[in-house]
């Protein structure tokens, strides 16, 4: 009678963790992905006041390799006349759909996800700030690296909270030498 106890009371333990572990992992890589996508409007939105100020190429190419996602070749702006300025991932299509509807969203491509920001010059022109999220940036901090750069003090997993130091190698788990039980 004691086992059959034990047994079911492990095993509503069990559901009942259950219940709150999977929907705090869907969220914790939601929020990873809203982090990136906020990331790459913010980027977006530092433009908007250089294209106020002028339309000249050359002022604009500065600007966009004056970015961070710019320097890295993930930021581009498509003006209304002319060749695009950065490094340009979105389909033509994409872009020309953000130019008529006049508002932003996110489109896939190659590796990741674009962020088209259309850019109201005056009644009838449009520029639109493209940047591109790679895929790896998109679940940052949710599978194997921490929010910042590539350091090895950002390493970090679900486990984290119970091992702050994690293992000298960066994987999960208690440090070598540990005892776990």
């Amino acid at each position: 009678m004691r086992g059959a106890l034990a047994r079911i009371a492990t095993a509503v333990t069990a559901m009942v963790a259950l219940s709150f572990v999977v929907p705090l992992g869907l969220l914790v890589g939601q929020m990873a992905h809203d982090r990136a996508l906020a990331a790459a409007a913010q980027q977006a939105a530092s433009l908007e006041p250089v294209l106020t100020v002028t339309a000249a190429p050359a002022p604009l190419a500065d600007a966009v390799g004056s970015t961070p996602a710019g320097a890295a070749g993930r930021l581009a702006l498509h003006p209304p006349q002319g060749a695009a300025i950065g490094a340009a991932h979105a389909a033509a299509a994409d872009v020309a759909k953000a130019r008529r509807l006049r508002r932003a969203f996110t489109a896939p491509a190659s590796g990741g996800t674009v962020l088209l920001t259309p850019a109201l010059l005056d009644a009838d022109r449009v520029a639109v700030i493209e940047v591109y999220v790679p895929d790896a940036e998109l679940n940052r901090g949710w599978r194997g690296r921490g929010p910042s750069s590539g350091s090895s003090r950002s390493r970090w997993c679900w486990c984290r909270s119970r091992w702050p130091t994690g293992s000298p190698s960066g994987s999960c788990g208690p440090p070598r030498g540990w005892r776990t039980r």
